[in-house]
């Protein structure tokens, strides 16, 4: 629920989990051991969605099926985090972006049943601008309240991760290259790079003989690397490598060769993977840079556009 309750909007500088900058990767790293670890991330991500809409239509049978759901597992499958404070003093957070779920909480100190954290969660006591939410709170949904505080809980689709506590306002900083941002008042709680094998099929055979132009044959498929196909080259100047347009409904995704393509340990590689038929495809972190998605939960629509996001 990162909500401000105002009318100026804000940017929030993302890191890869993969980047120098960030906590959550070790340092030393080839680029190759980079992809490993993101394809990895996100096939336990495709097969955790997988499963999802696999009992979905199981469910929807409505013959008496029982579905059993295996317990699908992925160590953080985010690929960007973001830093922030929180309060006043400062509590130094790191937000991990997921637009899998529409929630915004951080761990309180002292909680009961805690997630393991490296340092001190987030204590709410000591921050002198914020607040609990009350209950006639327009964010306060569903209305679940104690003492006139509005409560929150979510429970995550694993069926055994949850958090629950205080829903809260307070004033967020976001870092600048100039100086800080702030802003108060935001709802808080405290407590791939993949396509169905029909597209992804069509869309390997074109950049095959795309590239048959240039007398680039793929290497054979090994354990080299995750991707497939890979070619034993690094483009020039001169060779000008294929962009993709994805059709949706009313709108086109126009994705330029560098959202298609990566040079690793130089092996050019096709950065989209398959996914089981029953789907669903997923629109990879790669494909999504500088591009602004705005979601209007309240008329269910999504829509796009291109931006060059490093200038704002």
């Amino acid at each position: 629920m990162l909500t401000y309750l105002g009318a100026n909007g804000f940017s929030i500088k993302l890191i890869p989990r993969h980047s120098i900058d960030s906590m959550l990767f070790p340092k030393n790293l080839s680029l190759l051991e980079k992809h490993f670890r993101i394809a990895k991330l996100s096939k336990a991500r495709a097969l955790h969605f997988e499963s999802m809409g696999f009992v979905d239509a199981i469910n929807s049978t409505k013959q008496g099926i029982e579905a059993l759901q295996p317990k699908i597992e992925y160590s953080l499958g985010n690929f960007y985090i973001a830093q922030m404070n929180i309060g006043t003093p400062p509590y130094s957070a790191l937000l991990l972006l997921d637009t899998g779920t529409d929630n915004t909480w951080v761990q309180a100190a002292k909680c009961a049943i805690c997630f393991p954290l490296k340092y001190e969660g987030f204590d709410y006591r000591k921050s002198e601008t914020d607040y609990a939410a009350a209950c006639k709170h327009l964010l306060c949904v569903p209305k679940i309240c104690k003492n006139n505080m509005c409560l929150y809980e979510s429970v995550y689709i694993n069926g055994f991760s949850s958090t629950k506590g205080i829903l809260s306002i307070d004033t967020f900083t976001f870092p600048s290259n100039e100086e800080s941002v702030s802003f108060p008042d935001l709802v808080f709680g405290s407590g791939a790079t993949f396509l169905v094998p029909k597209a992804y099929n069509v869309i390997t055979e074109e950049m095959i003989k795309y590239f048959l132009a240039y007398n680039w044959h793929p290497m054979e498929i090994s354990d080299l690397v995750p991707y497939d196909p890979c070619y034993n080259v690094i483009p020039s100047g001169d060779k000008k490598l294929p962009t993709l347009k994805i059709r949706f409904i009313g709108a086109d995704l126009d994705l330029d060769s560098k959202r298609i393509f990566e040079v690793i340990d130089n092996m050019l590689c096709m950065i989209i993977m398959p996914i089981n038929e029953r789907g669903p495809s997923l629109l990879g972190a790669f494909q999504q840079v500088d591009y602004r998605f705005l979601f209007d939960v309240k008329a269910s629509l999504l829509s796009f556009a291109p931006e060059k996001c490093q200038f704002n």
